[in-house]
C-alpha cells in the first residue's frame, strides 16, 4: 500500500473569514485527524506542525478582528499571501527553510499553523 500526505489547516480557534472565503469547511488538530484516519485503517508515520511563526500573526491579525467584528465589516478581497516587501518576502523563506531542514530530517515542530501527516494504509 502507498503513503497519503495530508497538508492542513490547524488551530480550529484560528476560524475567521479568511477560512470562509477560501471554502474551507472545517480546521482539524493533529490528534482528531490522526483517530480519524486510524479509525479508517491506516497508520500514522509521521506528523508535525509547520508555519509556526505565523500562529502570533494569524491570532492579531485574522482571529481577533474575527471574534470582535464578526459579520460587522465587509472587508474588500486583498492577496494577503503576496507579501510586498521584500525584506518580508526574505524573513519568510528563511523561516520557512529552517522549518523544512526540521522536517526533512524527521524532527517535530511542536507548533503551527498547519498542520503534515504522513499515513499509510494498512494492509487488508
Amino acid at each position: 500500500m502507498g503513503n497519503c500526505l495530508f497538508q492542513y489547516l490547524h488551530i480550529s480557534f484560528f476560524w475567521s473569514d479568511k477560512d470562509l472565503s477560501a471554502g474551507h469547511y472545517r480546521r482539524y488538530s493533529a490528534k482528531s485527524l490522526s483517530e480519524l484516519l486510524r479509525n479508517n485503517g491506516f497508520s500514522i508515520e509521521y506528523k508535525t506542525y509547520f508555519f509556526s511563526f505565523l500562529v502570533p500573526v494569524i491570532f492579531l491579525f485574522r482571529t481577533i478582528p474575527w471574534i470582535l467584528f464578526k459579520n460587522k465589516i465587509k472587508r474588500a478581497p486583498q492577496k494577503e499571501h503576496n507579501a510586498s516587501s521584500g525584506i518580508i518576502n526574505r524573513l519568510i523563506e528563511l523561516l520557512t527553510r529552517f522549518e523544512l531542514y526540521i522536517i526533512r530530517r524527521n524532527m517535530k515542530i511542536i507548533s503551527g499553523s498547519s498542520c503534515i501527516i504522513v499515513a499509510k494504509k494498512s494492509g487488508g
